[in-house]
């Protein structure tokens, strides 16, 4: 299973985050304004970000694996040597490559985030929480989906905001589910721990596992697949 993050931060124009990510071994290129997938980091400017030095941190396409989770973690600790910081403009996205899976594994993934997503909020900060962000809206009054195809998801995500806190329009162009609920960090163990869930969440999905509460997982956190 592949992963993409995207992390918004404040403190850093894209030449120092760039420059910085370079010196310490992690191979990145400065864009300015691109949504094109990289086969290596990149950072981009962002215009929901409205601090005088601002910028995002843009993920390659990464396996889920210790290696990986450990270069998320390097990352993190490069942009705090450097005076990185987040603000309640800033925002972490992770995709979750959901290519290869069912129209219905999709399906399920979607429902499940919406039926525990107020269990999922009582670890976010109160900012992320319900619709108290603009950019990462409640899943609760929206229907529940049950995806024929994935020309059916991409048909729906041509139609729909993909500000929510699971946003499905990614699908149609990066073939991913987007989660957005998270608020903006450069905490390297957040960030791990984050990943490590979302990617067992999708895994569970894929059964239709319903677990009593998303607490129960909370073994996740502590190993990789």
């Amino acid at each position: 299973m592949k992963f993409g993050i995207e992390i918004e931060l404040i403190g850093l124009t894209t030449t120092e985050a760039s420059a910085a990510l370079n010196a310490g071994g992690i191979e990145c290129r400065s864009e300015g304004y691109t949504h094109r997938v990289m086969p290596q980091w990149k950072v981009v400017t962002d215009s929901s970000l409205t601090a005088a030095k601002a910028c995002e941190l843009v993920s390659p396409p990464l396996e889920v694996n210790t290696a990986n989770i450990a270069q998320v973690r390097k990352v993190c600790e490069l942009m705090n040597e450097e005076g990185a910081e987040v603000n309640r403009d800033c925002g972490l996205h992770v995709h979750i490559d959901v290519s290869g899976e069912s129209a219905q594994t999709i399906s399920n993934i979607y429902n499940r985030y919406k039926q525990f997503e107020s269990q999922i909020d009582a670890f976010m900060a109160e900012s992320r929480r319900g619709s108290n962000c603009g950019m990462a809206r409640s899943l609760a009054a929206e229907s529940t989906k049950s995806f024929s195809s994935h020309d059916d998801i991409r048909s729906t995500a041509s139609r729909i905001s993909r500000y929510f806190k699971l946003n499905i329009c990614s699908f149609k162009k990066y073939g991913t589910l987007e989660f957005r609920q998270h608020g903006g960090s450069v905490n390297g163990a957040k960030l791990a721990n984050w990943i490590k869930f979302l990617s067992q969440f999708v895994v569970a999905s894929r059964n239709a596992q319903t677990p009593a509460t998303v607490r129960s997982q909370d073994h996740i956190i502590n190993s990789l697949p």
